[in-house]
């Protein structure tokens, strides 16, 4: 047993977008270890739009992550799976898009083409990153398809040469004509004269001229215009490109991962959810999966839950409620705790938890007791332990669970408090109840 596999493996537990998703390796690691104890994994490669809610460290990223991996497999004829095949995902995290955050000043169409831009983006980028050859070798393709589909190949590509046309440029939408106007003006004359001569012959010849000027003047103007044409796209657009891109590579269904909703501002999210409105519903195979932080988040009047959205709850509260009763919940929450810590040390090389842990005794229940179903808390207790323990080249032994769990206890109540401060983050009656729960858990 490598100490740096102890390391990695409770380094894991604490945020699954540390994982690039470009390292395939890795994804295919979370594969493993990861612990689908209510099936959810099903239910977010169905064929219907859902709003995955959680509070902090419940899952929700990871879980859009194995479905992801899922996806992916699904374009191996041999691999076992549980989505349909060749099922294609996109994953859009709306916290690392900094051109959304941006977009809070801008109007509807130019929110619109920020999110449908990012949206190419992840698209392109997941069509490369599931088949790196495509452009350098395009014959990769044919080893995933049949012989006689050869020809959905060079489609394939020049559906992607064009989703990098329309990214690039667009479809044109607006012309501005607010840029500079150069004006110039231009004066022409016209003259014209009559002249008659008059004489006599004589000694002393005399004689005279007289004739008429006739001037015309005409003013003449001559502006040039400039003016600037702004490309916007549409969810039309990026619709359009995926229904084609499915009749051409042969895809079943396209699901659209969409991490961090909570992130944008409640403006943002009802501008987003508009957006979303046209997405859902839409005829054209393509499945919505939004990821929300528990009472954080607004659909406003675009959306409806259970109508529109239906809800997926990563809580503990939907926990209980699966399990019929609060005893059942926390004898259920001891034996996922138990399949997380055992299968994420498997997944790392560590064949068995007696090789970490020094006592097993009631090690399941405290850490069920501590984390309380959020996995991330799970993973900064036992990254405590662990780092305590090589303080000393042992074990973790019981004293350093404890420890664990102190470390994550005072880590939440400091930001607990320094989110209530001034009531600006949270009200102050909140660390008054905080404080009251305290106070009788102690007494008693």
């Amino acid at each position: 047993m490598s100490d740096q596999h102890v390391e990695d493996a409770f380094n894991s537990m604490l945020r699954a977008d540390y994982i690039p998703l470009k390292d395939i390796g890795k994804l295919n690691l979370l594969a493993e270890y990861y612990v689908d104890y209510y099936g959810f994994i099903s239910q977010i490669l169905s064929e219907n739009d859902q709003l995955i809610v959680g509070r902090r460290g419940t899952g929700k990223t990871t879980l859009l992550y194995r479905a992801l991996v899922e996806c992916m497999r699904s374009w191996d004829p041999y691999a076992q799976i549980k989505a349909k095949p060749r099922t294609l995902a996109i994953y859009l995290d709306l916290n690392k898009c900094q051109s959304v955050g941006d977009a809070e000043s801008a109007d509807y169409e130019d929110f619109e083409h920020v999110i449908v831009s990012e949206l190419c983006d992840a698209i392109k980028e997941e069509i490369r990153r599931s088949w790196p050859a495509i452009n350098a070798r395009p014959s990769f393709f044919s080893k995933l398809f049949k012989s006689a589909e050869t020809k959905s190949v060079a489609e394939t590509n020049k559906l992607l040469a064009e989703l990098a046309e329309v990214l690039k440029s667009g479809l044109p939408r607006v012309v501005d004509r607010s840029g500079r106007v150069d004006t110039k003006d231009t004066v022409k004359t016209k003259k014209e004269g009559e002249v008659s001569v008059a004489g006599k012959a004589s000694k002393s010849p005399s004689g005279s001229i007289g004739g008429k000027l006739k001037t015309e003047s005409a003013r003449e103007q001559e502006e040039e215009s400039g003016y600037s044409v702004s490309y916007r796209l549409t969810i039309a657009d990026v619709l359009r490109i995926l229904a084609e891109l499915r009749a051409a590579a042969g895809i079943s269904a396209v699901i659209l991962l969409v991490d961090e909703f909570s992130a944008l501002s409640e403006d943002l999210q009802r501008r987003f959810t508009t957006l979303l409105k046209k997405l859902i519903g839409n005829h054209s195979g393509v499945f919505v999966k939004l990821c929300a932080i528990t009472d954080k988040y607004t659909l406003g009047s675009s959306l409806i839950l259970q109508r529109d959205l239906f809800e997926v709850s990563l809580d503990l509260d939907a926990f209980v409620e699966r399990s019929d009763s609060l005893n059942a919940a926390m004898s259920e929450l001891e034996s996922l705790t138990e399949k997380i810590v055992t299968e994420r040390l498997k997944a790392y090389g560590i064949l068995a938890p007696r090789h970490v842990f020094e006592d097993l005794t009631d090690l399941w229940r405290e850490l069920s007791r501590c984390a309380m179903g959020v996995p991330r808390t799970l993973g900064i207790v036992l990254k405590q332990a662990w780092n305590r323990a090589q303080a000393s080249s042992r074990r973790i032994k019981k004293s350093d669970i404890e420890y664990g769990i102190r470390y994550a206890s005072k880590a939440y109540l400091n930001q607990l408090e320094g989110a209530a401060k001034g009531g600006v983050a949270l009200p102050q009656y909140v660390v008054d109840i905080w404080d009251a729960i305290l106070s009788k858990a102690v007494t008693e």
